[in-house]
């Protein structure tokens, strides 16, 4: 049975992009959570009406640009090159993309994880970026197994994947994370650290990351230091393992994947730079998280 919230919002977003969601799971607990699966052509321009709820959206294109109120001139535009974004409840929300075909899912959430979304969003009148890697990675699965008619469907693994995230919306919103949605007093910086989070499964140089902010290598890695605290290439394997970490708690990915997802040349190269940071390989991390109390 379908919350009577959740499909009035679903009504809502089907309208506003005029199509059905290719796919539709829903969990009941606590913090229930839905998740539906999109592919369309989308308008020029698509404008979500003010919703009743908060809700997270995962994009998987190439850019989207988003602003609040009936055009651009009213609100600042937000650009989303990235892929996730909180997307406030109570504004009127409207979106363009270059891409000739729109792939996306929308999580909706209630309960205690909901009133701590409503909580970082604040004052916010524009989508918030959540620069998160796990949260996609997870939604992108569940994407392939919903979107695939001949795809295997195992419903303890479905189940897996919802629960792992439900728990990191759950965090996300309770702020445990504030440091993966953390701003800095310099925009260069911040738009750094965002690129990093969003192609963390790229080759990273510090000289492509200077050229992005088109300044030299030498003065980003001084800038980068004085703000964050670190230097940018101990920031970025931080940023990797942390990654790695948490994918190996929270989903089921052989580890050869987990290795690509968070950027390493290898598996090999994955092994000694968690085991450098951590004082574990990742092996031996699964199996220890994979133990019964």
């Amino acid at each position: 049975m379908i919350d009577p919230q959740f499909k009035e919002v679903s009504a809502l977003v089907q309208r506003a992009v005029n199509a059905r969601p290719v796919s539709r799971w829903e969990n009941r607990g606590p913090n229930h959570l839905a998740i539906e699966s999109y592919v369309t052509v989308p308008p020029s321009v698509i404008i979500i009406p003010p919703l009743p709820m908060a809700m997270i959206a995962v994009h998987f294109g190439t850019k989207i640009d988003a602003y609040a109120g009936p055009s651009s001139q009213d609100m600042p535009t937000v650009a989303m090159p990235y892929r996730v974004m909180l997307v406030p409840g109570d504004v009127e929300m409207h979106f363009r993309s270059p891409d000739k075909i729109l792939w996306f899912q929308l999580l909706y959430t209630s309960g205690d994880a909901h009133q701590a979304l409503k909580k970082v969003i604040g004052d916010h009148r524009v989508p918030l970026q959540i620069n998160d890697a796990l949260l996609p990675a997870l939604s992108r699965q569940m994407f392939e197994i919903s979107s695939s008619p001949t795809a295997p469907r195992p419903v303890r693994y479905v189940e897996r994947i919802i629960d792992a995230i439900t728990a990191q919306l759950e965090w996300l919103a309770l702020g445990n994370r504030s440091g993966d949605m953390m701003r800095t007093s310099d925009p260069a910086i911040n738009e750094t650290v965002l690129y990093i989070h969003a192609h963390v499964s790229e080759p990273l140089t510090i000289a492509h990351l200077a050229l992005l902010q088109k300044m030299s290598a030498s003065l980003l890695r001084h800038r980068f230091l004085a703000v964050m605290g670190m230097p940018i290439h101990r920031y970025i394997i931080q940023y990797r393992v942390k990654l790695a970490h948490h994918l190996i708690e929270e989903s089921s990915l052989p580890l050869t994947k987990i290795a690509t997802q968070c950027g390493f040349s290898s598996l090999a190269h994955m092994v000694s730079t968690f085991k450098r940071v951590l004082g574990v390989t990742p092996g031996s991390y699964r199996k220890k998280s994979a133990a019964p109390d």
